[in-house]
């Protein structure tokens, strides 16, 4: 590969106002249903590790939702996009409140105004929503301490989530379309020399000639990305990661993953060059020859 410096991906900042507007409104549309659904789960399995699980995977429906419809309305720019995300996120957090009233209280409405949320909280505050085993209900300042954590979870999962899905994929300006395929390529060992290191660093891919195939088994290794869309024949892009596979305490796998590059812009012809690298295996060691001992020689 000849020696040659490919740009690294940035967003071009355009938007629509659509994009965000329809993220939003429809984060909160499918979030009434889903905020009760949040509120019974809790109020039905009061264990701390569910509701720890139950609030995550709350605020990561509500980013996805945020993310894919900012996605859908083509939002390239990361400033918007995170702004939406935290918009979302607040909606989230508002709405679980909403929920948590329609699943305590018995004269329902499918929402709950602010000011209706506030005296329940005062309510809630003096008086305690839940116990701990066999202590009383958590009141006051503890209970404050629960209301921050849990909102911190929501809006934070679900504006990093939403943010993410726009500032990790690449967007062809002229086929107008997202390079939302991946493929990853781990067959090549990693790579360690600075010079090497350098050369990617400054965009500059010739290292890869020189690239050898790891070991079967290897549990450090680089990594090649493709990010690309059938419907771009423009360019697609390529990030170079270091890979280290720990164990937990469990003894399960853990990938350990160090970016090398940036997401590196490539012409759509070199495509299939690169992904030559999935086949890239060692050459098979030849079994040493068979020696006949000097006794049976004649």
């Amino acid at each position: 590969m000849n020696s040659e410096t490919f740009q690294v991906y940035k967003h071009s900042g355009k938007f629509g106002v659509h994009g965000p507007i329809l993220a939003l409104l429809i984060s909160i549309a499918v979030g009434l249903p889903l905020s009760i659904a949040y509120a019974y789960i809790v109020k039905w399995i009061p264990f701390v590790y569910v509701t720890f699980l139950a609030t995550i995977g709350y605020g990561l429906v509500f980013g996805f939702i945020g993310g894919y419809f900012l996605r859908l309305g083509n939002v390239r720019n990361t400033s918007v996009a995170f702004l939406t995300g935290l918009l979302c996120g607040l909606a989230a957090s508002y709405l679980s409140w909403s929920g948590y009233l329609f699943a305590i209280i018995t004269e329902k409405t499918p929402v709950y105004w602010p000011d209706q949320i506030f005296r329940a909280m005062q309510i809630l505050y003096e008086h305690g929503s839940w116990g701990m085993h066999n202590s009383g209900p958590v009141n006051g300042v503890p209970l404050v301490i629960v209301w921050v954590v849990e909102a911190a979870l929501i809006i934070g999962f679900t504006t990093m989530t939403a943010f993410g899905m726009v500032a990790a994929t690449p967007y062809c300006e002229v086929n107008q379309c997202w390079l939302d395929k991946e493929k990853k390529i781990d067959t090549l060992e990693s790579f360690t020399d600075p010079e090497q290191l350098a050369a990617f660093k400054a965009g500059d891919l010739a290292p890869l000639s020189k690239a050898k195939p790891k070991i079967s088994g290897a549990q450090v290794f680089a990594r090649l990305t493709l990010k690309h869309s059938p419907k771009c024949d423009i360019f697609y892009t390529i990030r170079i990661q270091d890979v280290v596979i720990e164990r937990d305490k469990n003894g399960n796998p853990k990938e350990k993953v160090k970016d090398i590059t940036k997401d590196l812009m490539l012409p759509h012809a070199m495509f299939e060059l690169i992904a030559k690298f999935e086949n890239f295996t060692a050459p098979a060691t030849s079994p040493e020859p068979h020696s006949t001992p000097a006794s049976e020689k004649s």
